[in-house]
């Protein structure tokens, strides 16, 4: 990729992100963190790509200032969001938990929830918490509705 290329995917991303499109605001700010570590290591030579990220960043940083709240300021608020876990979602949420659960020795469903987490931020970067997973755990029965299910998903 040349320059050129590199900053029409630079303005690209924060074109997404002002979308409040959540991975494209990662990045720009992952980038601007790049650029960011370098300017404090001392090397001060110009990239036009990042540059891009910073600008993104420093409007960000200034709304915040100015007392807007900073995930609306950083475009990771979502008005649109629906406040529920989607009855898709929260299936595969309450399945993810009940074969966590079966596959802990000691049987703890606290500890399938945060399993279950950490799986969703590792494997899809997805942030869903142990709170929302409880609910759809107990939406579908809890651990009465998964042994009714849970012959399904054996060998």
């Amino acid at each position: 990729m040349n320059q050129d290329d590199n900053i029409a995917r630079a303005k690209s991303f924060v074109i997404q992100a002002k979308k409040n499109d959540r991975r494209a605001v990662v990045q720009v700010l992952k980038q601007a963190n790049v650029y960011l570590n370098t300017l404090t290591k001392g090397d001060f030579s110009y990239d036009a790509e990042r540059i891009f990220y910073l600008k993104f960043l420093n409007e960000s940083l200034e709304k915040i200032l100015n007392g807007a709240d900073p995930a609306k300021a950083l475009y990771l608020y979502n008005e649109n969001r629906p406040q529920e876990v989607s009855q898709d979602r929260s299936v595969i949420l309450f399945c993810n938990v009940g074969l966590a659960y079966e596959r802990q020795s000691e049987k703890n469903i606290s500890l399938a929830f945060e399993t279950v987490s950490k799986k969703f931020k590792t494997k899809f970067d997805m942030d869903v918490s142990p709170s929302v997973i409880r609910k759809a755990w107990s939406k579908h029965g809890s651990l009465k509705g998964w042994k009714e299910v849970a012959h399904f998903f054996e060998k």
